[in-house]
């Protein structure tokens, strides 16, 4: 009887194994999602300040 983790890995056992992990692995996927999301959404933030800046010509404190 092989161990998986600190689970005995036989047969009666397969369906949680793979339940846990289907549920661990969806977990896992929603959050690289929304941090992909938040990164797009910073990016875009950035690009629209820059675009903003440059179409009214808006100088930051220091630059001449």
């Amino acid at each position: 009887m092989d161990y998986f983790g600190k689970i005995p890995f036989n047969i009666g056992n397969l369906p949680i194994i793979i339940n846990m992990m289907n549920y661990i692995y969806i977990i896992m996927e929603r959050k690289k999602e929304t941090q992909m999301i938040e990164k797009r959404g910073i990016e875009r933030n950035r690009r629209y300040i820059k675009y903003i800046e440059n179409k009214y010509k808006i100088k930051k404190g220091g630059e001449k």
